[in-house]
């Protein structure tokens, strides 16, 4: 797995702190164990229409916004300035490539490593 890039800081995120590490680091422990079950299960923690918006609310109060189902498509991070405003043109494409793969995360890295957005 390679690098994810912001696509409004350009900072780079390694795909595989994304989708094990990050959620441990802002929602709360319980909740994170939850993430990793739903995960285990096969099913997407960001689609659970009871815990998804609480994943959500902790992941934007970190200042990750997200335009898909995947921690993968992001357009802000934490490391984005307070108030910066996401690249549309790559945000857009994000958020296309996103909805098309689904849950193929790991071709959503690829796709993503390839149009470098």
């Amino acid at each position: 797995m390679g690098d994810v890039t912001c696509p409004t800081c350009g900072e780079p995120w390694e795909a595989y702190y994304l989708q094990h590490d990050l959620i441990w680091e802002v929602v709360d422990e319980p909740l994170a164990r939850l993430w990793k079950t739903l995960k285990s299960e096969g099913k997407n923690p960001l689609k659970d229409p009871e815990f998804g918006p609480q994943f959500r609310e902790g992941l934007e109060e970190d200042g990750w916004k997200l335009c898909g189902d995947s921690l993968l498509s992001f357009v802000t991070c934490s490391c984005c300035p307070e108030g910066a405003k996401p690249d549309k043109d790559k945000a857009a494409v994000r958020q296309e490539l996103a909805y098309l793969l689904g849950d193929d995360e790991d071709g959503l890295q690829s796709m993503m490593e390839d149009f470098e957005i």
